[in-house]
């Protein structure tokens, strides 16, 4: 009987074993490869999503804008390991270009105590995926900067950010993952007028929101090119006060930004000429201040700064009439001269200048 029932199972046709899944052509290719074909989906691509109290669109690479898209292309979805590399591309080319505050939720947001992410929900279905504590790299313009004085006293005088950019809830959204970002551009305005206050030990300026967005390997300030609503020596005067001592503080937010134990910093500046193309007129071109602070591998400071003050400024709102500071013959540095582009109009103010020693 066992003999038999062993000769049985001999005779019985095993079953089939399930032969290794192949990998799809995709995931076949090497990772380098894969991630030039997500960058290729990806590209000039807007994304729009919302966190919290913010509304942020983020730009993948191009420089075009292209309409936005609330979420992220349904490919991703494809499969885990698509989402992941595909991921993890874009957060690491993607900037973020754009911040609004939602309309939708209240704005009574609190400075020490971070909101439950339960009391504003995400939307936009799968733009669940992106975080703002994910973004590497920010790049923001048209950050306005406004001005408060004391009447009667008259001093100090603050210049501070305009307390209805995104900026101030951004900074406390980063502060906990403050290792993520790692590139930060901002660009800045100044206002086109000044009240008459002119020294330096009379004016502050406030950049506390902007020195905790994150320990950044490269961060860059941009100062636009000053208008000046009138051409009276007052109000030129305590703008170009008032710049020199921004542009310092910039310098130093920048350098605490970027400096960390065992690193060192190099920091360098310049003027941009924007919009300049063969045959427009001289005085259509926008100048800019740029300060560029880049972290170093050594425990040591290269500081190669040469373009503090106010350079340059427009007459507002008369774009063509742009003014450029000159060289004083008489070598008088508490006097500083600016000439017409246009018209030759020459004007002197005497600025008492910051200390440019490094600190």
């Amino acid at each position: 009987m066992t003999d038999s029932i062993i000769s049985l199972r001999s005779l019985s046709p095993e079953p089939p074993t399930a032969e290794p899944t192949a990998l799809p052509p995709l995931f076949r290719l090497p990772r380098e490869l894969r991630n030039k074909i997500y960058a290729y989906l990806l590209q000039g691509s807007n994304f729009e999503f919302l966190e919290h109290i913010l509304r942020l669109t983020l730009l993948y690479s191009s420089q075009n804008s292209s309409p936005a898209f609330h979420g992220l292309p349904l490919w991703l979805l494809t499969c885990k390991q698509i989402l992941s590399e595909a991921l993890h591309q874009f957060h690491h080319h993607a900037r973020c270009t754009q911040i609004s505050l939602r309309r939708d939720v209240s704005l009574k947001w609190c400075n020490h105590c971070r909101p439950a992410p339960s009391q504003y929900p995400l939307a936009f279905g799968d733009a669940h995926l992106l975080r703002v504590h994910q973004i590497q790299s920010i790049e923001l313009d048209n950050i306005e900067f406004t001005y408060f004085i004391k009447y009667p006293e008259g001093t100090p005088a603050t210049l501070f950010l305009n307390r209805g950019h995104p900026i101030l809830p951004l900074e406390h959204w980063l502060r906990s993952r403050r290792d993520s970002l790692r590139n930060l551009k901002l660009g800045f305005v100044v206002p086109v007028s000044w009240p008459a206050v002119y020294g330096i030990g009379e004016w502050k300026v406030d950049l506390s929101p902007i020195r905790y967005l994150g320990t950044p390997m490269k961060v860059e300030f941009v100062v636009k090119e000053p208008r000046v609503m009138n051409r009276e020596v007052g109000n030129l005067r305590a703008c170009a006060t008032v710049l020199e001592i921004l542009q310092m503080g910039l310098e130093d937010v920048a350098r605490s930004l970027v400096g960390r134990k065992g690193f060192g910093w190099i920091v360098r500046d310049w003027i941009e000429e924007v919009g300049r193309v063969e045959g427009q007129v001289e005085g259509t071109w926008e100048h800019e201040w740029h300060v560029q602070v880049k972290r170093a591998r050594k425990e040591v400071g290269k500081r190669d700064v040469g373009n503090l003050g106010l350079v340059y400024w427009k007459a507002y709102p008369h774009p063509s009439q742009s003014y450029e500071r000159k060289v004083r013959e008489d070598g008088n540095d508490d006097c500083i001269e600016w000439v017409c582009s246009r018209t030759g109009e020459r004007l002197v103010v005497e600025v008492f200048h910051c200390d440019k020693s490094e600190s």
